[in-house]
């Protein structure tokens, strides 16, 4: 991306796969995405899973905006419980470079997700996207 000019990418959020479990028996998974130090999308929740899948209805879908406006070097997808009474819990967060997105193929990739410590992996919990650059029709039937 050169320095004057902007790029989408369009970016689905597919499904999770062995979060770990947060409540009694499951979790209620939602993603945050971050882009440098700004909040930039949310799913809804999936309710009483701990392998979600997340469709147009729960927000699955969302557009990145890359430019000079917009440095961050990478995106990070945080994982968490739901709780309607307590602090939401963390489940796992993963994240992909600015370069990556720009080259993507639109293919389902599985990432793994890592603990709050930045290294751990947990478990085998997984995250699956898919992102590629938007086309004029992705960009207005997003919008």
């Amino acid at each position: 991306v050169q320095a004057a000019e902007t790029t989408s990418v369009l970016i689905e959020i597919v499904s999770g796969m062995h979060l770990p479990v947060a409540d009694r028996k499951s979790s209620d998974p939602f993603v945050v995405v971050s882009f440098g130090n700004t909040e930039i999308h949310r799913t809804h929740y999936v309710q009483k899973t701990t392998n979600p899948i997340w469709t147009l209805e729960k927000r699955s879908l969302f557009l990145l905006e890359l430019g000079p406006s917009n440095p961050a070097k990478e995106l990070v997808f945080t994982v968490r419980d739901y709780d309607s009474l307590t602090k939401n819990d963390f489940l796992g967060q993963t994240s992909v470079d600015r370069a990556t997105l720009v080259e993507g193929s639109g293919k389902r990739i599985e990432k793994q997700l890592i603990a709050e410590d930045g290294n751990t992996p947990v478990n085998n919990a997984r995250l699956v996207l898919r992102y590629r650059m938007a086309s004029k029709t992705d960009v207005s039937f997003v919008k």
